[in-house]
C-alpha cells in the first residue's frame, strides 16, 4: 500500500442533487439553489477535515476524501464513523456509558512452565480487569497469582491445546485451558470484555492507520451478512519482529 488514495477504500464523494418542488422554477433559479447547497457542503466538510484533524492528531496538510458510518470489529462490536484522509485510515467511536465490569469464576487448567507439557487445574476468578487463580473455591484467601489485562496485548484460542485460551502480554504467554467448548466461549468473551474495558478508560475508542502501516484490504467471504471488508495493518513491535505482529480490522457497513 503506498501512500495514494486507495482505490479499495475509497468512493467519490456523492454529487448533490436538488430536488426543486415547484414545476414553474426557471433553470436560474435552480441553478442559484444547487450553488448554495454545494456551498453550504463545502463548509460543512470544511468544518469535519478541521475536527477529524484535531481529534486524531493528524498533521495540517491531510485532506479529509470521504468519511463511512460503519462497526468495527476487534474485542468488542462498535458503532462509528471511519475517515479517510491523503496518508490515513481513522476510526472513531463513543463508548456506551461506563458499566459494571465483567465478573466470571470457575476452574481451568493452566500450564505453569513452558518447556513443560504438565498443567494444573486452578480456580480462576475474574473481577473487572484482574484475572486471579486460587487453589480451589475454598480457599480464596490470597490468589497464588494474578494477570492485570491491562497489560494484555493479545487474547486468542490456543492453536496447541484443546479448549485453550492464550493471552500474551510484553513478556509473558499464559495458556487457559477449559473444560469444554462451551466454557472456552464463555471465558473469551468475559475476558475480551475485561481487556476491552480495562485498556479504554475514556469515553471513546480512536484508531489510526497510517497507508504505510496496511497491507492488504479485501472482502472475507466468511461473512455474507453484510457489507463489510478487511483491513490487515502491520503493528509496532518492541521486539523487532514486524512479521509476527500483523492484525486486521473488520468493518461493517
Amino acid at each position: 500500500m503506498t501512500a495514494n488514495k486507495p482505490s479499495s477504500l475509497m468512493r467519490k464523494l456523492s454529487e448533490m442533487s436538488i430536488e426543486c418542488n415547484s414545476t414553474t422554477e426557471d433553470e436560474g433559479q435552480a441553478e442559484k439553489i444547487n450553488l448554495l447547497n454545494h456551498s453550504r457542503y463545502l463548509l460543512d466538510k470544511s468544518s469535519l477535515e478541521h475536527k477529524v484533524k484535531s481529534v486524531f492528531d493528524l498533521p495540517e496538510s491531510e485532506t479529509l476524501l470521504d468519511e463511512f458510518p460503519c462497526y468495527i470489529i476487534r474485542l468488542v462490536t462498535l458503532a462509528g464513523w471511519m475517515y479517510i484522509t491523503s496518508h490515513y485510515v481513522c476510526f472513531y467511536a463513543a463508548l456506551p456509558e461506563k458499566k459494571k465490569g465483567p465478573y466470571k469464576a470457575g476452574y481451568l487448567s493452566k500450564k505453569n512452565h513452558r518447556t513443560s507439557p504438565r498443567t494444573y487445574r486452578y480456580y480462576f476468578e475474574l473481577r473487572n480487569h484482574i484475572l486471579s487463580w486460587y487453589t480451589s473455591a475454598e480457599t480464596k484467601y490470597l490468589p497464588l497469582n494474578s494477570i492485570d489485562l491491562k497489560c494484555i496485548k493479545k487474547i486468542e484460542l490456543s492453536k496447541f491445546k484443546k479448549f485453550g485460551i492464550r493471552l500474551t502480554s510484553d513478556s509473558h504467554h499464559h495458556t487457559l485451558i477449559a473444560d469444554s467448548e462451551l466454557s472456552q466461549r464463555e471465558w473469551m468473551d468475559e475476558l475480551r470484555k475485561g481487556v476491552f474495558i480495562a485498556q479504554h478508560t475514556g469515553n471513546s475508542v480512536r484508531i489510526v492507520l497510517p497507508f504505510s502501516k496496511i497491507l492488504t484490504v479485501d472482502k472475507p467471504s466468511v461473512f455474507q451478512f453484510a457489507a463489510n471488508i478487511r483491513i490487515k495493518f502491520q503493528e509496532d513491535s518492541n521486539e523487532g519482529n514486524p512479521g509476527e505482529d500483523v492484525s486486521n480490522l473488520f468493518l461493517f457497513f
